[in-house]
């Protein structure tokens, strides 16, 4: 090896006849040099499909007669038939595939002992046969052996060290620093000797399936992936017992040993206390702003500031910010009382104004409230509709659509068939069409099939999306709430629960339902085109069939009336 010139000059001798093959032949080594770098291996790289031996390695100086590198790779330190792995640092490359494998061979080398040498192998290997599965059975056996040891010891090593002293009645505080170091070598020496117990089970058990593979007829499909993956077995085994035979002597690792359970700080460090106690300071008010604001679109079905999830420069502006402020003060005063938030806002003017589009007028420019320059000054009237048709100034309540939940439930309350009954474990969205239980208690979730097949077509909640549940009106809502099973399953229960003898309808004739059915259902009574309409449509519906007419005519009049924009709203 000529470091200087950065090469080496190869040299090649036959193991046959001793004959060189290759003499003095300048190699490139860039830079490699194991003189000056010990870190720097030699690598042993071989195609796959064909065998490569080596009789003996050599690297020396110019000049120098004593090699700087030999390996004989001779008995007794290498004995024929074992794996090199584990021998003088020799070690499997992360880059070596299955079968890829390594041995110590006698004949190698010498054609005339080849093939007896093969023979001889493959008696031995008939005979290990036999042996294998009890060599197998035996290694488990000794690891489990040793995981039990090697569990007693850590037990008793975490009881001395944490005070935990069982049927003994040993404490820490009874126990010198000396007693409890020697527990914990005990434990990480029984740790190690069973991590290299464990790593032999499964280097016997990869040379059981190895065995079993190579048994195999050379007829049999699966005999080469068989073979494939036994034989990554052994090598991965074999990697592992010589990495864990190494730590067995390693002294760094002697009191160190995997403890019994996640082991947390005695003390915290307060850095969560920190971060929540500057969440809820009332110098940092935007907690309680966007809990205002949540709660205030609870109930007015609008928020005060439209970009629920962005408070920042690129969100909206609030419509009321001097209000959103008082009530964030006010929610802070109260010591972050929820139910003091809800009773001050469902209490207020505002809430309480009705939904209904009335004859309410505003005065233009100055506001309601302001005083006319003189006598002879009067602000303009103009409808509150055409002034504010958003809104904005609150001057009456907002109108809001049903949660997906509340349709539901809706109608089955209005059926007489919701289940009152309180908590239970979570039930299965596909069973919402076909059971009774309120809609909170079905399982919803982001991935598909996450909502129930009637609730998914109403706005269902998202679990990905946390700030404001959308709402949409799509021509597959009016189709549910007028053919599907659900629909037709309990308009039928409720146009009987209308039409009973004790009801409100127990007027004779049509008009009696029709307007207990606007009552029950739309919460208002029908106005007089309304129920001369349904009188209409209940007699020619009634005469199509003389036998089931009127039911049927009723039980169509229900789901029509499920579908009114009535219904759906919430006013």
């Amino acid at each position: 090896m000529e470091p200087k010139e950065d090469r080496a000059l190869l040299t090649v001798t036959s193991g046959n006849d001793q004959g060189v093959l290759v003499k003095g032949v300048p190699t490139a080594i860039n830079g490699w040099n194991p003189v000056t770098n010990k870190n720097q291996g030699i690598t042993l790289d071989v195609h796959a499909g064909t065998v490569a031996a080596f009789d003996e390695l050599t690297v020396t100086l110019p000049g120098v007669t004593t090699p700087v590198v030999r390996i004989d790779f001779e008995p007794p330190k290498y004995a024929d038939g074992k794996d090199v792995v584990g021998v003088d640092g020799w070690e499997v490359s992360k880059f070596c595939a299955a079968p890829a494998t390594s041995v110590v061979s006698a004949t190698a080398c010498a054609p005339g002992l080849r093939e007896l040498h093969q023979t001889l192998t493959q008696a031995r290997q008939a005979v290990a046969a036999r042996s294998l599965p009890i060599a197998a059975a035996e290694s488990k056996l000794v690891a489990a052996r040793a995981e039990l040891a090697s569990a007693t010891a850590r037990i008793a090593a975490e009881g001395a060290k944490y005070g935990a002293g069982g049927a003994s009645g040993v404490t820490a505080a009874m126990l010198t620093t000396n007693q409890i170091d020697t527990l914990a070598r005990a434990a990480s020496r029984a740790e190690r000797e069973a991590a290299v117990r464990a790593n032999e089970a499964k280097l016997a058990a990869g040379n059981l399936a190895l065995a079993q593979a190579e048994g195999l007829p050379t007829t049999d499909k699966t005999r080469a992936a068989a073979i494939k993956t036994a034989g990554k077995t052994v090598t991965d085994a074999g990697t592992a017992l010589a990495t864990a035979k190494a730590a067995l002597g390693d002294e760094k690792k002697a009191t160190t040993y995997t403890p019994l359970s996640p082991v947390y700080p005695a003390k915290s460090t307060g850095r969560r206390r920190a971060l929540a106690e500057w969440i809820g300071a009332k110098e940092n008010p935007l907690t309680a702003r966007v809990a205002v604001n949540h709660i205030w679109a609870w109930h007015f079905h609008e928020p005060l500031v439209r970009t629920v999830y962005d408070f920042g420069r690129f969100g909206a502006r609030p419509t009321h910010p001097e209000l959103l402020d008082w009530l964030a003060v006010e929610f802070m005063e109260s010591g972050w009382s929820m139910k003091h938030l809800h009773r001050l806002v469902v209490t207020s003017a505002a809430f309480r104004r009705v939904s209904a589009f009335e004859s309410v007028s505003v005065r233009e420019q100055a506001g309601a409230d302001a005083k006319p320059l003189s006598p002879s000054h009067s602000h303009t009237l103009i409808p509150a509709h055409s002034a504010d048709s958003e809104n904005r100034l609150l001057w009456r309540m907002n109108t809001g659509r049903m949660e997906a939940e509340v349709v539901r439930d809706s109608i089955l309350h209005l059926a007489g068939e919701l289940d009152p009954k309180l908590g239970g474990q979570e039930l299965e969205n596909k069973d919402m069409a076909t059971t009774t239980r309120r809609s909170l208690y079905y399982a919803v979730f982001p991935e598909l099939g996450g909502a129930g097949e009637f609730t998914g077509l109403f706005d269902a909640p998202d679990p990905n999306e946390c700030y404001r549940r959308s709402r949409s009106i799509i021509p597959q809502q009016a189709l549910a709430l007028t053919n599907s099973k659900f629909i037709h399953d309990h308009a039928a229960a409720l146009a009987k629960r209308v039409g009973a003898p004790n009801s409100d309808a127990a007027r004779p004739g049509n008009a009696g339902f029709v307007t207990a059915a606007f009552e029950h259902i739309l919460s208002r009574p029908p106005s007089r085109a309304e129920l001369a309409e349904c009188e209409g449509y209940l007699q020619q519906q009634s005469a199509s069939s003389p036998k089931d007419g009127g039911s049927r005519a009723r039980e169509s009049l229900v789901r029509a009336l499920l579908n009114q924009n009535d219904f759906l709203t919430v006013r």
